[in-house]
């Protein structure tokens, strides 16, 4: 490592960039005490801002940079301008520096499910955007890091980004796609890590250990064990095996972790790490929706199957149109949402077990976006399944029997 810190020192001299972080919380000081540590640049090229001198005193004290409370001055004053704030107030940050961003400047964020393009919406056009997700362990150089580039980031910006965080550990470019994957994986990861040396430290008192020795063991293991996978590029079962001797102690030791789920838990700890950074980005793109954006959104949502928060609430239904039949060329409305017909036949409604309704008529099928019945298609719970529905036969996917959750009845042919 110290090897690596000094042959990047030697190829980017001090005074390449100057570096500013809005928001001084844990990440912001873990890199700026790695940038610092790997000589990437000085404490002089470094600034931090945050709402008030208090939140400001860590990072003054820990690492010595500059510091203030003008967001807009760390934007003036820096060629690299790290988003190192809370995903719920970027928003307000975004708005706050856009006038003082100019081309000079390199926008890192490192605000777990903003998305790139939010991002880039939010600030001056053809603003450069770099989406980063680092961890913790940055603080002693053993980080892993991914980033995304935007739109408008050139390869230049691309080369500076990698510069700076394989000075603080390992980092490596994907798709802006796999970047929640990566905080449920890496970023979060450290968290699993620290659980488990403190797992493996209760077990080691609990068989007699003293406390200091156990953590000392316990974190020693982990790290010796992912040396080994990085340097000896083998798999992970296969070095597993190597230490599982033919009824020893390890292979109990392994069968009891995989009978009490260990592998299991770990996966799904990721996925819903990763899960949590999407609906962050969702709800953030969805805060800044106009009211009639948000109800065409919330519809989508429905129709796809996806997890979007749906924040509509009682003021918007009220403000919704009553529930009608429109003809069948009518064009897309919202409210009650329609998708037109190409004719005006009077094909029947079928119920769930493909019997005629008498009296049923044919018409638009409807989508409501403010009802609480879930869209689905044919074959699904509810609903006959689409070899049992003659062609050209419809279905209600609002309500079974083609009657209005509201209560108001059924709704018969035009």
């Amino acid at each position: 490592v110290t090897k690596f810190h000094r042959s990047m020192s030697q190829s980017t001299s001090r005074e390449d960039m100057t570096i500013g972080f809005i928001g001084a919380g844990k990440m912001a000081q873990a890199l700026a005490s790695g940038f610092v540590a790997s000589r990437i640049t000085s404490v002089d090229k470094l600034f931090a801002s945050a709402p008030s001198m208090a939140s400001l005193q860590d990072i003054k004290e820990k690492v010595n940079i500059n510091v203030t409370i003008d967001n807009k001055e760390i934007v003036r004053r820096s060629d690299v301008i790290i988003l190192a704030v809370k995903p719920n107030v970027i928003s307000d940050v975004l708005k706050e520096i856009a006038p003082a961003v100019g081309t000079q400047n390199l926008i890192i964020s490192v605000a777990a499910g903003i998305q790139l393009a939010a991002i880039e919406d939010s600030l001056p056009k053809r603003t450069r955007v770099i989406r980063v997700m680092p961890n913790t362990p940055c603080l002693i150089g053993a980080g892993a890091s991914a980033y995304a580039l935007g739109t408008h980031a050139q390869p230049s910006d691309a080369e500076a980004v990698n510069k700076l965080m394989s000075a603080v550990g390992f980092c490596q470019s994907v798709p802006e796609s796999l970047i929640d994957a990566v905080v449920g994986v890496s970023g979060s990861g450290p968290a699993y890590m620290f659980v488990a040396i403190e797992a493996l430290a209760d077990g080691g008192v609990k068989a007699g250990l003293p406390r200091d020795l156990a953590i000392k063991l316990a974190a020693q293991t982990l790290l010796g064990a992912g040396r080994m996978v990085m340097e000896t590029g083998l798999h992970p079962a296969a070095l597993k095996d190597g230490v599982c001797s033919p009824g020893g102690t390890t292979i109990a030791a392994v069968h009891t972790l995989e009978k009490n789920g260990f592998r299991g838990a770990l996966i799904d700890a990721v996925l819903e790490s990763c899960n949590c950074s999407r609906n962050m980005g969702n709800e953030y793109i969805y805060k800044e929706l106009p009211e009639l954006m948000q109800i065409i959104a919330t519809f989508v949502s429905k129709k796809l199957h996806k997890s979007v928060p749906s924040p509509i609430n009682s003021d918007i239904r009220r403000k919704s149109p009553p529930n009608r039949i429109h003809q069948d060329n009518d064009p897309l409305r919202i409210g009650p949402v329609h998708v037109p017909r190409p004719s005006r036949s009077q094909e029947p409604f079928f119920n769930p077990d493909g019997d005629r309704i008498p009296g049923m008529g044919g018409g638009s099928m409807l989508f409501d976006p403010l009802r609480s019945g879930s869209i689905r298609p044919p074959g699904r719970a509810g609903f006959p399944p689409s070899n049992t529905i003659p062609p050209g036969a419809r279905y209600d996917p609002v309500g079974p029997f083609g009657f209005d959750p509201s209560g108001r009845g059924p709704r018969r042919g035009q």
